[in-house]
């Protein structure tokens, strides 16, 4: 959970302040691109923390892990909260106030982020850089030079991949199907896609840590693609060698030509028996133009699951309107489903507690990731009814629990 709200913070940061498109303009950009660094560091922390305890056993400290959750998702939350402030407010004056605000919070947030450095530092224990010298040494930390990071081979927490509904259990069933019992011998391209939040990359996580799954392949690697991918096809590819598991016994040299990396990738990729690939958050064609040719098809059941937000990105990636997953939203009693996964009602509560959460879960829309942020807010408030009637009311005066309903698919 720690890497998730990790991985969810910058990307807010990334899609809010330094997109194209961005909501919200700063006029300096050099304290979040620190905050970042320092942020990227973190996450380094994190993963290494728990390929340490994959690799040779060794206890997770839970304790630093869940400080660094609990500061990442309290950050999220404060910047969502003044973002929606300065764009709901219309008087220019004020909003200046609110810019002026923001900026101190950021810098405040940087703060806490070094301070927290300083207590892993403390524990002795090495961090894995941020610059491109250091991020080359490490196969899950490479830190991409603009657009944001490219997230390999992440490690999942049961809480993570938690799914509900009929709907879910079907495309997991036929997902699966496709992946590993379908009768083509053919490489096939999976492609999973709806709204923010719909729970393409939950989806995903399931298939890739399914027992039946992992045995089937000889191969499995996963790239999660930034927001701001920029074409920089050298890195991609070097994400998708490092991300090999198990791992690749050649060298991966980091100066190497794009010609030389897909040449490396496809060798390797053409020695296994079957391979699959997950690219995560595929933002548009251009990123397959740029890789495709590089997985062989050598008639051997090899497989690619790909998530996207757009239609015409996963019409064009796998042609065959067969394996195109459309996932829907929850229904009411899904949606309950999920939130009580995530949140138990005490026995003691009265019903007026229930209401207010039914009346939060039911302004989600089916939108599982709101679901989960309905939860987690209650479930870090006092079992007070004032406490929840204001949670509600900031949740509902914000407007984020629908806002990823919103976005229209291409």
């Amino acid at each position: 959970m720690a890497c998730v709200a990790l991985t969810s913070l910058m990307a807010t940061i990334e899609l809010e302040f330094l997109h194209p498109n961005h909501r919200v303009s700063l006029d300096d950009e050099k304290p979040l691109k620190s905050l970042l660094h320092k942020l990227s560091s973190l996450e380094a922390f994190v993963k290494k923390e728990y390929n340490n305890a994959v690799g040779s056993g060794a206890p997770i400290r839970r304790h630093l892990l869940n400080k660094i959750r609990d500061f990442a998702l309290k950050v999220e939350d404060a910047i969502e909260i003044q973002l929606t402030n300065i764009l709901q407010l219309q008087q220019k004056a004020h909003q200046g106030e609110l810019h002026l605000h923001l900026h101190r919070s950021l810098q405040q947030v940087a703060k806490e982020a070094e301070e927290l450095l300083k207590v892993i530092n403390h524990h002795s224990l090495p961090l894995i850089g941020c610059s491109e010298a250091a991020a080359s040494s490490h196969p899950h930390n490479i830190i991409a030079s603009s657009g944001g990071s490219l997230q390999c081979s992440p490690q999942f927490e049961e809480e993570d991949i938690i799914m509900v509904g009929e709907y879910f259990d079907y495309h997991l069933k036929w997902t699966r199907e496709d992946l590993v019992y379908f009768y083509s011998s053919e490489r096939i391209v999976v492609t999973i896609v709806g709204a923010p939040g719909i729970g393409k990359t939950t989806l995903c996580k399931r298939l890739y840590t399914d027992e039946r799954v992992v045995s089937h392949f000889d191969i499995q690697a996963w790239i999660t693609i930034p927001p701001r991918y920029n074409g920089n096809v050298q890195q991609l590819l070097c994400h998708l060698l490092q991300s090999i598991r198990p791992t690749l016994n050649e060298e991966i040299h980091m100066g190497s030509t794009v010609s030389q990396l897909k040449d490396q990738l496809h060798r390797h990729l053409k020695k296994c028996k079957r391979y699959l690939i997950v690219l995560d958050d595929v933002p548009n064609t251009l990123l397959w133009d740029d890789i495709h040719q590089c997985f062989p098809d050598d008639s051997n059941g090899n497989r690619i699951l790909i998530t996207t937000l757009f239609n015409d990105v996963a019409e064009y990636i796998s042609k065959d309107w067969e394996f195109i997953k459309s996932l829907p939203y929850l229904d009411d009693d899904e949606s309950w489903d999920l939130f009580s996964h995530r949140f138990s009602l005490k026995q003691h509560m009265t019903p007026k507690f229930e209401e207010i959460a039914k009346n939060l879960v039911e302004e989600c829309r089916g939108l599982p990731r709101s679901i989960v942020v309905v939860a987690d807010h209650l479930s870090k408030c006092n079992y007070t009814l004032k406490e929840w009637k204001k949670i509600e009311k900031e949740l509902l005066s914000l407007g984020i629990l629908h806002r990823d309903t919103q976005h229209s698919m291409k």
